[in-house]
């Protein structure tokens, strides 16, 4: 069997910070697609790795979507402030974290790069406050030490951070036992819900 990667895709902090987590695992009898064993090691003395976070950018009706690539090699994993590990040298069980206000200058850094202009026909720059609600991608791409690319994963992450709690409120705010209230905030909710639930199942 090949190692299968399992990462978990999230949000937290009101939005404003993007967490991906390794939940691979070890190979065992149980778990045959795991790190180690005749799949893939976890250790960066052996290979590198690159995780791209693709955000998605609209300009007037086109998605765009912009790689922002951080690389992981074993004279660099001491130096990131977005990795957290268990284990000197050692990728499994990887937690990583960064904050919108670390990730715009990345992204804005791409777009100025490569020219990419807004409507107007002027260069774009992205000015967030959190990672907006859409689909996003991930990608985990391994090389060995020549950087020789032996295999890559890419996961969809449908993040609805800012609509749940829209629609979090919205019940809140509902009494959905008053016969005699107005039904238009109670239908507004559903609706609501319905869009949270497509796009929450946008990556199945």
């Amino acid at each position: 069997m090949a190692l299968d990667l399992k990462l978990n895709v999230s949000t937290e902090n009101d939005c404003e910070t993007l967490v991906i987590t390794d939940v691979t695992n070890p190979m065992s009898s149980a778990n045959l697609t795991g790190w180690g064993g005749s799949n893939l090691s976890p250790s960066l003395l052996q290979y590198n790795f690159i995780l791209t976070i693709i955000y998605p950018v609209t300009v007037g009706d086109d998605l765009i979507p912009i790689p922002i690539n951080f690389n992981l090699t074993n004279d660099s994993w001491e130096e990131s402030n977005f990795w957290e590990f268990e284990s000197p040298n050692i990728i499994s069980n990887f937690i990583f974290k960064i904050d919108i206000t670390a990730f715009l200058p990345l992204l804005n850094s791409y777009l100025d790069a490569n020219g990419i202009l807004n409507a107007e026909q002027e260069l774009l720059q992205i000015d967030e406050s959190i990672f907006i609600d859409s689909i996003y991608e991930v990608k985990m791409t391994i090389t060995n030490t020549d950087n020789e690319i032996l295999t890559n994963f890419s996961f969809c992450f449908s993040n609805t951070c800012t609509m749940a709690e829209q629609v979090s409120l919205m019940y809140s705010s509902t009494d959905i036992f008053c016969k005699n209230c107005d039904a238009l905030d109670l239908e507004k909710a559903l609706l609501a819900e319905s869009l949270l639930h497509t796009l929450k199942n946008s990556c199945n």
